[in-house]
């Protein structure tokens, strides 16, 4: 059974996340696979448009991950977490394509997240 989250309403997600468990019992495998994007160059990229990218991409994903992790994973000693980034999280993106700083820098650090919660 999927579930849809709205990552970028944090205040719902521990809800959310505690009423599959009271269903289903435990959740077993989270697939974060959440992303938003804003093209500007970065010389002019807004302010708004930065926290909105990084709201979801990032912290969206941390709240889920750590709701699932504490109500779950811990307690039942278990579980999976794919996390989905991107290669523009890795090398950036080819300058003749959309600017898009915002998205390049959150997933990258998507994946430093989830070198770091590997290594929890």
């Amino acid at each position: 059974m999927a579930v849809v989250c709205d990552l970028s309403a944090h205040e719902t997600i521990e809800s959310v996340v505690t009423g599959i468990i009271e269903v289903h019992g435990a959740i077993d495998i989270l697939d974060n696979n959440a992303g938003t994007i804003w093209g500007a160059p970065a010389e002019e990229h807004p302010l708004d448009g930065w926290k909105k990218v990084f709201d979801l991409n990032v912290t969206g994903l941390f709240v889920l991950t750590q709701a699932v992790g504490r109500h779950s994973m811990l307690r039942t000693g278990r579980g999976r977490i794919l996390n989905i980034a991107s290669v523009e999280g890795l090398v950036g993106i080819d300058p003749r394509h959309m600017k898009t700083i915002a998205y390049n820098a959150s997933k990258g650090a998507v994946v430093n997240m989830t070198r770091a919660l590997a290594a929890e």
